[in-house]
C-alpha cells in the first residue's frame, strides 16, 4: 500500500486491524520513511485523490475496458493464451507458454509489461491510464502476439 499512497514518492505504510494494532507500542514497528513530514504531505494529496468517487468510477470504467481488450485477444489468439486473468487495472493474460520472450516482443514495441508466475503476462498501468491508452496497449499486444513464436 505504500508504494501506491506515496504516489511514486518514498513512502511508509502499515495496514493493520484494530486487534492487532493494540498490542503494537510507539517502537515496535518501524519504516525508513516512516513519519517524513513531506512523505505525509504527499500521502495526504495522494490519499484525496484516489479515495474520491469520481476518481475511483473512472478507475473502474477503464479497467471494465482493458478487461474487455484483453478478453478479445484472448478470443483472436486461442493458440497462444489461456485466459484473462487478475482483477481491475492489475491484470494480464494467463499464456499456454512461457511468456517471457513475448514480454520482449512487447518490449521492442515500446509496451512494458510484467511476467508473473510462470504463465502470466502482467499488465499493472498507473490509476491515469486512459481509453486511448488501453487501445493503445491492447494493440501492441495484438501486434506482439501475432508475430511471436512461444518456445
Amino acid at each position: 500500500s505504500a508504494k501506491g499512497i506515496g504516489g511514486g514518492f518514498p513512502f511508509g505504510a502499515c495496514l493493520t486491524t484494530e486487534a492487532v494494532g493494540e498490542h503494537m507500542q510507539p517502537g515496535s514497528h518501524g519504516s525508513t520513511y516512516g513519519g517524513n513530514p513531506l512523505a505525509m504531505a504527499v500521502g495526504n494529496v495522494v490519499w484525496d485523490i484516489i479515495s474520491s468517487e469520481d476518481f475511483l468510477a473512472e478507475v473502474r470504467r477503464v479497467s471494465g475496458t482493458l478487461a474487455q481488450g484483453l478478453k478479445s485477444l484472448a478470443d483472436s489468439h486461442p493458440d497462444k493464451v489461456d485466459s484473462v486473468t487478475g482483477k481491475g487495472l492489475l491484470t494480464g493474460l494467463k499464456m499456454k507458454s512461457d511468456p517471457k520472450s513475448l514480454q520482449g516482443v512487447c518490449r521492442d514495441k515500446n509496451l512494458l509489461v510484467g511476467v508473473a508466475g510462470a504463465n502470466v503476462l502482467r499488465l499493472a498501468p498507473p490509476l491515469v491510464i486512459t481509453d486511448e491508452n488501453v487501445r493503445e496497449a491492447t494493440g501492441i499486444i495484438d501486434a506482439a502476439l501475432s508475430e511471436w513464436e512461444p518456445a
